[in-house]
């Protein structure tokens, strides 16, 4: 297991979701696969390094700016799965739009 801490952007993610510790887990924390959704495909393991739960579009826009400013790819996730768990891109900040 990863330290979160030491995830590029931490503050920024924090900050774009009010500092609201349940809109943001990072890959490392304690909890974090308990709070991420299951991938579909087990065989094709993927592991965000964030996943953000917004609630406004003010969030998405400010999630959106962070990663960019990381350069980290955003993907966003509403439910939906796929073979490759392509909504589920290793590595990169995900927006749980559910």
């Amino acid at each position: 297991m990863g330290n979160s801490a030491s995830v590029a952007g931490r503050a920024c993610f924090v900050a774009a979701v009010g500092s609201d510790p349940n809109l943001v887990t990072f890959r490392g924390d304690l909890l974090y696969e308990f709070r991420i959704e299951p991938s579909y495909n087990l065989a094709i393991p993927v592991h965000p390094t964030v996943v953000t739960y917004p609630k406004t579009t003010a969030q998405v826009a400010e999630i959106v700016s962070c990663a960019a400013a990381q350069n980290y790819k955003v993907q966003a996730y509403s439910g939906g799965h796929s073979y490759g768990n392509y909504g589920r891109e290793h590595l990169e900040p995900e927006i749980d739009t559910r």
